[in-house]
């Protein structure tokens, strides 16, 4: 059976189970934003729960197999910026949370590292709701800023871009977007119900 034991290499520690190790020194090392355990004078992998520090304060607690970042966990860094979910070859993979203290909280889709798929990011500035690709905000969107400002429709790289739906003040336009403005045409209706309809075109 697997008990928990304690090691350490100069200024890094791991605390947790350990399977099949030899009673040997390991080194481990930080070799990216993410956590990843390297063991020295050894070919045989950690593996199980545990928690590891590494030099500069990150703290990483959960899952391990074969000596990388699988399965449920947490990474802490210093200042407070937190994200749990799960992880897998060292990145977080599918549904994950990311916290930054004070100014914003992302839930959602994860692939190798970065946001993928659908997510919600809340702050200060307001909210999105919608689509992720690559880390980008990219595809079908829903849009609320701080002053009121609510858009709902395709974005691009994070902004406004194609066909969408925006509101301000009582008033509504739809239509087409571009780089965050308008462009092409589209249907104006102001907070007296009057309706027109303006084209528009890059400068």
């Amino acid at each position: 059976n697997a008990s928990p034991r304690w090691c350490a290499d100069s200024r890094l520690s791991y605390l947790g189970y350990f399977r099949h190790i030899p009673h040997t020194p390991m080194r481990q090392a930080l070799t990216s934003l993410f956590v990843v355990l390297a063991i020295a004078a050894s070919s045989q992998p950690q593996s199980g729960q545990g928690t590891f520090t590494d030099p500069d304060g990150i703290v990483y607690s959960g899952e391990f197999k074969e000596g990388k970042l699988n399965g449920e966990g947490s990474i802490t860094y210093p200042g407070g910026i937190r994200m749990f979910g799960t992880f897998e070859n060292n990145k977080i993979n599918g549904w994950g949370t990311q916290i930054f203290p004070g100014l914003s909280t992302h839930i959602g889709e994860w692939k190798e590292g970065v946001e993928h798929g659908q997510g919600l990011t809340t702050g200060k500035d307001g909210s999105y709701l919608g689509d992720w690709i690559d880390g980008e905000k990219t595809g079908q969107a829903r849009i609320v800023y701080f002053n009121g400002l609510r858009y709902v429709g395709e974005v691009l790289n994070g902004r406004f871009n194609g066909k969408g739906v925006m509101t301000f003040k009582g008033a509504t336009y739809v239509g087409d977007f571009r780089d965050g403005k308008f462009n092409g045409t589209g249907v104006f209706t102001d907070a007296d119900g009057k309706v027109s309809i303006s084209k528009f075109k890059e400068d």
